[in-house]
């Protein structure tokens, strides 16, 4: 019996560690908003792809699936990411912060983060212990769905993908 309890007791200590040191939901948007922010106030990654219409960095990790008029489909593994652009949005317009606004699913977390280019980070809780998370600045926007504990590395990922999109004369 006391065999058992040992057992037991052993096994319990990593779980409350663990459990104990997860961010609680609110601590994750902070940390959402400052990757985010960070990436904007950074120099632009250097792009690595490039079409007549435009270029970007696309994160190592991220592969191209789909290339549309004013869309493109990445892959991350299991995890899709829908791009959006639009090349007749100034960098300065409000556009796009304004829209993601307007929709009517109840945001965790909306902020602008930066005037010019107009910057902004959303994320909204959806079912099944998911969230979506949307990255815009300028006329270009990201969007993906994730778990909470990646929210923080996704929209690092997502606002270094935007912050770099650069359109072409």
């Amino acid at each position: 019996m006391l065999k058992h309890v040992k057992q037991i007791i052993f096994l319990m200590i990593p779980m409350l560690v663990i459990g104990c040191s997860s961010p609680t939901a609110e601590e994750t948007m902070l940390e959402v908003e400052s990757v985010t922010q960070e990436n904007f106030n950074n120099v632009k990654p250097k792009p690595n792809q490039v079409t007549e219409i435009y270029s970007y960095f696309l994160p190592s990790e991220m592969t191209v699936a789909n290339d549309l008029e004013n869309n493109i489909v990445l892959e991350q593994g299991d995890n899709i990411i829908a791009v959006f652009y639009d090349s007749f949005i100034t960098p300065n317009s409000e556009k796009l912060y304004e829209e993601e606004k307007k929709k009517d699913k109840k945001p965790v977390l909306i902020k602008k983060l930066s005037e010019n280019p107009t910057g902004f980070v959303k994320v909204i809780k959806i079912d099944g212990g998911l969230y979506e998370l949307t990255v815009g600045l300028g006329g270009v926007k990201a969007s993906t769905i994730t778990e909470i504990n990646q929210l923080s590395d996704q929209a690092n990922s997502l606002s270094k993908l935007v912050n770099s999109f650069e359109f072409m004369d």
